[in-house]
């Protein structure tokens, strides 16, 4: 779906930006309160894909691109909170809009009513829902129906581990139901991207609980882990098996892990979760900016589905995460700061003292000057 627009150079180059310059990504991380494991970069990218969504499913205009993308990489290097980045977005994808019917008044009440409700046709009505998860199981999804929760798992070595847990009355579990049949889907493509990275999430959120930062890494959290374990109540072999079940779990999701796997369903399957025009616009507020916005903000985050799909019911799309060999690039002033301090380093030793031969060089240089001033004054 948004294989034109990937494919263009200025978007690689954009998304390189997004990744590894922090004038990009450096922003205060108040998005949605549940993201707390995800880096700055990384859900930077998640905007954009849900930026690039928006309009190729809103506006598609390729005529119109170039304006957006350069708009789009303004709001990037200019706003510092992600909720504003998003709000900004929205806003933008309006003057899209605007600008592909060619309507400047958009205070206009009839010119304002007829854009809300295009944007509402094709992003609510029309629109989708998304469901993320491992690019480890793409390929089966992309042969097979879709049937919830079945697919290549480990669910019987999960519960056993929860009875291990269990055994030894400790707090720490898997947070699953493992006898239910049902996936959630979401309207926010942000949080499509979220889960997929972190999918499956009850494994995620299990390894959380040994990470004081609530950061995910994973050799990190493992060891912590195995920490934990090394307690008396544990015997050998239930340490072991709980350590291999990580571990191969692990090694399953490696497969896809460069990747973000989204299932994109219509919102009509889901049809009693769409609300109305008069519904998402209900508000005194009549800024024709700020409606946009509240017709694309989430609404609806956890829609439940337990039904059989056929293939032909649903699109699967790809979305890579870049990876570069490398450090990440700093702003541009942070890097001429530390362009001058270089430069200034030039004229100190390893001690920090100025060196005494550029003293000597320089006082002789001077002496030299005063001596031709002299002989030239006494002519």
């Amino acid at each position: 779906m948004l294989d034109e627009y990937l494919r263009r150079g200025d978007v690689s180059s954009f998304i390189d930006n997004i990744l590894f310059n922090e004038r990009y990504f450096h922003k205060k991380m108040n998005h949605i309160a549940n993201i707390k494991s995800i880096s700055e970069n990384v859900l930077a990218l998640f905007i954009f894909y849900s930026a690039l969504f928006q309009y190729k499913v809103i506006v598609d205009n390729i005529y119109l691109f170039d304006d957006f993308l350069e708009q789009l990489e303004r709001l990037y290097r200019k706003i510092d909170n992600y909720n504003d980045l998003e709000v900004g977005i929205h806003h933008l994808i309006g003057r899209m809009v605007a600008d592909n019917y060619h309507i400047k008044d958009v205070l206009d009440p009839d010119n304002c009513t007829m854009l809300l409700k295009n944007i509402y046709d094709k992003y609510i009505e029309n629109g989708y829902y998304f469901h993320g998860f491992s690019s480890t199981y793409f390929n089966d999804l992309n042969k097979n129906n879709f049937q919830p929760e079945v697919y290549y798992n480990f669910y019987d070595r999960f519960e056993k581990m929860n009875s291990i847990f269990s055994k030894v009355n400790s707090n720490i579990k898997i947070e699953k139901d493992f006898s239910k049949k049902e996936v959630y889907f979401t309207d926010d493509f942000i949080m499509g991207c979220y889960y997929s990275y972190f999918s499956p999430m009850f494994y995620t959120d299990f390894l959380l609980k040994f990470s004081k930062k609530d950061v995910y890494q994973y050799k990190e959290c493992l060891r912590k882990l195995k920490t934990y374990l090394a307690s008396e109540f544990f015997t050998k072999d239930d340490k072991e098996f709980i350590i291999s079940l990580i571990e191969d779990e692990k090694r399953l999701l490696d497969d896809g892990v460069n990747d973000i796997s989204i299932m994109i369903v219509p919102r009509k399957k889901f049809n009693d979760t769409i609300l109305s025009f008069d519904e998402y616009l209900n508000s005194d507020d009549n800024n024709y900016y700020d409606m946009v916005d509240r017709l694309l903000t989430s609404k609806s985050s956890k829609i439940i589905c337990m039904d059989v799909m056929e293939r032909e019911k649903y699109d699967l799309y790809r979305f890579p995460i870049p990876q570069r060999q490398g450090s990440i690039m700093k702003d541009s002033e942070v890097l001429k700061n530390e362009e001058i301090k270089k430069n200034n380093q030039m004229f100190l030793d390893e001690y920090g003292q100025v060196s005494v031969l550029l003293i000597l060089g320089s006082l002789t240089i001077l002496v030299g000057v005063v001596i031709t001033i002299i002989k030239f004054v006494w002519r």
